[in-house]
């Protein structure tokens, strides 16, 4: 056996750590996803890449405390990368697209359309069930793909994303709970607008803030999640955001 194979972390080996390592990430409410392949050598590396915590003093911690730890505990030289959130899609399609670059990757969105790039979670929820208790049914919904039967990626953390409107405006439209459907939206911001002319308007782009405005209006929205490809049967590793 050469020596690249020996010093890639198994499954088995992998599973054992995850659950203490998964239980610190939920701290950040950071969502994110594994790629297989990254070897755990001798003074083995593991390599993170995370988006700019909205509260610096987070990644602070993360990076200079927790992972430095975590690191001296299981011999293993931990390596965080920030990027800005508005990133992290685009880096993920990237290293996807390479079947290279970081370990562990986070997203604030479920990675579905990695699942085939990926290794299946479930052994990591299991071990993190037996130490945490059992995970809730949005990080379940999350990332639990019921067609294939399998976990693609691992959900850390959640976070409610709740609507606000101007109540009085709403209510002299006819709606004093906010609009329920596009349809009230549509007919209800129209109302508003031919009154007192507040326009109304919703983004479009392909990012967070758009998604996250246009949940409240058609369905639930995931949670945070991380996930794991698999380029190497003998590597795993991963975590995920409503």
């Amino acid at each position: 056996m050469n020596n690249s194979k020996k010093n890639r972390l198994s499954r088995r080996q992998f599973v054992k750590v995850a659950g203490t390592s998964a239980a610190a990430l939920a701290a950040g409410a950071s969502p994110a996803f594994l790629f297989p392949e990254r070897a755990i050598a001798q003074q083995k590396t593991l390599k993170i890449l995370q988006w700019s915590h909205f509260v610096p003093a987070y990644d602070t911690w993360f990076d200079g405390t927790f992972c430095k730890q975590w690191g001296q505990k299981h011999n293993t030289n931990v390596i965080v990368d920030h990027i800005n959130l508005v990133d992290l899609s685009a880096k993920a399609a990237s290293e996807a697209s390479a079947q290279k670059g970081h370990d562990l990757f986070m997203l604030l969105s479920p990675p579905a359309a990695y699942e085939k790039q990926t290794i299946d979670m479930g052994p990591v929820y299991q071990e993190v069930e037996k130490r945490h208790g059992k995970k809730i049914d949005l990080a379940h919904k999350s990332t639990y793909n019921p067609k294939t039967k399998r976990y693609f990626a691992f959900s850390d953390s959640y976070a409610p994303d709740p609507g606000n409107w101007h109540r009085d405006w709403w209510t002299e439209a006819g709606y004093p709970n906010g609009p329920d459907t596009w349809e009230d939206l549509r007919a209800g911001a129209k109302k508003i607008r031919d009154k007192n002319g507040h326009p109304c308007g919703l983004g479009l782009s392909q990012e967070l803030d758009t998604s996250m405005a246009c949940a409240p209006c058609s369905g639930p929205s995931a949670a945070p999640s991380r996930t794991k490809p698999a380029t190497s049967p003998s590597t795993l590793r991963t975590p995920s955001k409503p």
